[in-house]
């Protein structure tokens, strides 16, 4: 038991008073005060750490990083900025310190103690609403947040079994306006943002979106269900509109109902992240609302509100059940924002958005408001990446961006195009300042080299480093004549959309327009014998993309007919190469694999509740990566009908709603549909009935005809009327397979030389041979690939193995007597 030094002290607390008078005098007080008493308290506290291992009030502020040290030289650094003359020391203790010893003393008597102990003086201290230690520690390590956690471990440590001295703090803790307030405070800051203060940091110029203004402040002066659900897909500006509003209500520029008012963005995923077991975000969220219901102007605002079923639809569930009384009640408005999908998603789960909320969807810019949006922030671009950008260069943005980023929305896509257009201008910059540098550098030291290989008459080290020299002018002819700019040019600008969006460079630039004047020819080179084909195909590419047709629609559309191997897939992956600059950018669905009514759900998705519905839909997801691409739809014909009814939206709308009921869109994809309808017509044209005299052409235009007259017999005319081009593909010849084979041999020989460095020389003879075994009517270039492979590319395979071929080396196949030859020449220069 402590030693009674007065009727009212322990020795303890008289030592600590006097440590508290050397620390008011150090601080030129001319009293004694809390913040005193509490320096002092801790010094006690330390030293009997250290010396006996005790001072459990030490401790326990230890445990919450504060430390006697480090808090004494804190408050002695802001005491020292007051510049307030000397005065002397009066020993008289502060109205606070003086209170709090007072109440301490009524409490020793409330739980029949003889004395006053330092932790009761402690505790008093940090139940009182204003003092000079809270004046100098509120803002110190959270330590307005854990008074509480503070006076409840005294307590305990104090005496365990003192239930009254338990119930006599938390009344007066709980009662006290400085801990309600601070508790309030606290809370706010931990999980939510004032976007009211956030927008004052931020000078923005808001544009457009007048009528949307005018439908949020009806929303939210309604009686009832007066909250609005902000809906809009990604990209359009749903999270600015919020801060605008904000803005508006800083400038009171909003009806007089809504003036005063502030808005509070809640932060879920922190809460989420914060959390460590089940039901602490719901528990968390509603403590922090708590903190808001006394507050009459708030306005509570959710971001992404589907984020937090992608997080968790259990915790998406339980903080519905947080918010419904909120919402039931009133008193507090509440804004979410979402995507027009998740809208659908989150209603299709809960009936929270449909019941409390109203909707309100923003519209996507328009390209006058997306440019002036552009123009009022390019400034700040040109700032920070120290290049600038004219109009015109902003308008090229707009338009290409608005051309080649469909699945995205104005005015981010721009944003983002004006954005890394303006990093390539400025990394490309810094290259070529650096490039400058290091050639002037070399030109120096080759200047040097010059002068002295002439002294020495080392006339071949001169004429090496003469075209060292030539080679450096032309770089400096490069950078003299303007290719080094501080602006942005409109190769950056394509260049970023064509990565941003996946296509191809010279389809974003000029270049694409000069390779389809010339698209027959192309083509031809990769497809032979199907000239007609060829020129069908052409003509509604360029149609496709010259910007004359239909707007929503695909490219091009084609109904391909015709027997196996005359080129169908082979055109179709030629159309991808020029088309969009990449043989990969097409998908092939077989649709012998689509013959039943419920394989429709794996082509876009099987319907809510069936298995496989969050898995989606095979096509959708292929368009959604790769917009631009051809799509192959092979032996349409066997396909169920009810297939058919996904081609006309596609065909007809230019997308598809896929089982969630997105729209994924077609407008910069090619469709190709093949079939073998008519296809023995085809290959029998000489059974068609035509007289000897008509010519090829005439043959191909009545075989046509009657092909398609099989063709209408068999599709629906709505399927038919919505297809550009049906292109029938003819049989192939023998002097069109011999194109092919050349083609096949000379592709071979490339493929030779590019891995062993090897050469390929083949005979017509052998050709005739590899032809008179390879060729068929019926089933076109395939069985010539084939009898290729078989009589040639294996026998050079195995002679490659059994023999030791050097780099050069030579290989010739011919002919005798109807069998292939294999000769191997030796490169002479070995």
């Amino acid at each position: 038991m402590k030693k009674i030094i007065s009727k009212e002290f322990t020795s303890s607390l008289d030592d600590i008073m006097e440590r508290a008078k050397r620390i008011s005098k150090e601080m030129n007080d001319y009293y004694l005060g809390t913040v005193h008493f509490f320096l002092a308290l801790l010094d006690y506290q330390k030293q009997s750490v250290e010396e006996y291992n005790e001072g459990y009030i030490y401790k326990l502020f230890k445990q919450k990083n504060i430390e006697y040290d480090e808090i004494k030289e804190y408050i002695y650094d802001i005491n020292s900025r007051d510049s307030k003359r000397k005065i002397k020391y009066k020993d008289i203790y502060s109205p606070k310190l003086k209170q709090a010893i007072k109440n301490a003393e009524k409490t020793s008597r409330l739980l029949e103690n003889e004395y006053v102990y330092e932790e009761l003086i402690l505790i008093e201290i940090l139940m009182q609403d204003n003092n000079g230690m809270h004046l100098y520690l509120d803002g110190y390590n959270d330590f307005a947040i854990n008074k509480k956690y503070f006076v409840d471990n005294i307590v305990y440590v104090m005496d365990d079994d003192s239930e009254s001295l338990k119930r006599y703090v938390e009344s007066s803790f709980l009662n006290s306006d400085n801990y309600v307030e601070k508790q309030q405070d606290v809370s706010l800051s931990k999980f939510f943002i004032n976007l009211n203060d956030v927008v004052k940091e931020e000078k923005k110029e808001y544009i457009g979106h007048e009528e949307e203004f005018a439908r949020l402040f009806q929303i939210l002066s309604r009686y009832t269900k007066n909250n609005p659900c902000v809906i809009g897909e990604h990209g359009v500006g749903k999270t600015e509109f919020v801060k605008e509003f904000a803005r508006r209500i800083n400038d009171s520029n909003v009806p007089r109902s809504l003036q005063s008012k502030e808005i509070y963005e809640i932060q879920i995923a922190k809460m989420v992240a914060m959390a460590k077991f089940k039901g602490e975000v719901e528990e968390k969220l509603d403590k922090a609302l708590i903190s808001l219901e006394n507050k009459n102007n708030v306005i509570l605002f959710i971001d992404d509100i589907h984020e937090i079923i992608n997080i968790s639809k259990e915790i998406f569930t339980g903080i519905v059940n947080v918010l419904k009384p909120i919402l039931e009640k009133g008193n507090i408005k509440v804004i979410v924002s979402t995507s027009i999908d998740a809208y659908t998603k989150i209603s299709k789960r809960n009936n929270i958005l449909e019941r409390y909320f109203q909707k309100l969807k923003i519209k996507e810019s328009d390209k006058k408001e997306t440019f002036d949006l552009l123009m009022n922030v390019k400034d700040k671009y040109e700032d920070y990446h120290g290049v600038s950008i004219d109009e015109e260069g902003v308008n090229l943005v707009i338009n290409y961006a608005e051309r080649y980023m469909t699945d995205r929305f104005f005015p981010e896509k721009a944003i983002d195009v004006l954005d890394e257009s303006m990093a390539r201008a400025h990394v490309k910059r810094y290259l070529l300042v650096e490039d400058t540098e290091r050639i002037e550098g070399k030109y120096s030291k080759l200047e040097e080299n010059r002068i002295e290989a002439l002294l020495n008459n080392d006339f071949g080290k001169l004429e090496k480093l003469n075209r060292m020299k030539e080679e450096i002018d032309k770089k400096e002819i490069i950078y003299e004549n303007g290719f080094y700019e501080d602006k942005v040019m409109d190769e950056d600008i394509a260049y970023v959309v064509s990565k941003i969006a996946g296509v191809n460079l010279e389809k974003v630039t000029k270049r694409e327009a000069k390779k389809l004047t010339r698209l027959e020819s192309i083509l031809s080179e990769r497809v032979i014998g199907q000239e007609e084909a060829i020129l069908a195909v052409s003509k509604a590419i360029r149609r496709g993309r010259s910007g004359i047709k239909e707007s929503k629609r695909p490219i091009g559309s084609f109904l391909f007919l015709g027997p196996t191997g005359v080129g169908k897939t082979e055109l179709s992956k030629a159309l991808a190469g020029e088309v969009f600059g990449n043989e990969r950018d097409i998908i092939r669905f077989d649709m012998s694999e689509y013959m039943d009514s419920f394989d429709v759900s794996k082509l876009v998705g099987s319907p809510p509740g069936y298995v496989g519905y969050d898995e989606g839909g095979q096509l959708p997801k292929f368009i959604r990566k790769n917009p631009y691409s051809v799509v192959l739809f092979d032996e349409i014909e066997k396909a169920h009908p009810d297939i058919f009814n996904i081609f006309l939206q596609i065909l007809d709308e230019g997308f598809i709603t896929d089982n969630d009921g997105t729209k994924v869109s077609f407008d910069n994809a090619v469709i190709i549909m093949t079939s073998n309808i008519g296809a023995s017509r085809i290959v029998n044209n000489t059974s068609l009935g035509f007289e000897a005299q008509k010519t090829e052409m005439d043959e191909y235009f009545g075989m046509k005809e009657q092909v398609l007259d099989e063709v209408e017999r068999l599709f629906k005319p709505e399927i038919l009327n919505r297809i550009d081009e049906v292109v029938v593909f003819r049989a192939l010849n023998k002097d069109d397979a011999k194109k092919i084979l050349n083609k096949m041999v000379r592709e071979l020989g490339e493929r030779m030389r590019e891995s062993k460095n090897i050469s390929l020389s083949v005979s017509a003879s052998a050709k005739d041979v590899i032809l008179e075994s390879g060729f068929s009517k019926k089933y076109g270039a395939r069985p010539l690939r084939r009898s290729l492979q078989t009589l040639v590319e294996d026998e050079i395979a195995t002679i490659i193995l059994d023999n030791d071929l050097q780099s050069g080396d030579l290989i010739k196949v011919g002919a005798k007597k109807g069998k292939l030859t294999f000769n191997i020449v030796e490169n002479s220069t070995k």
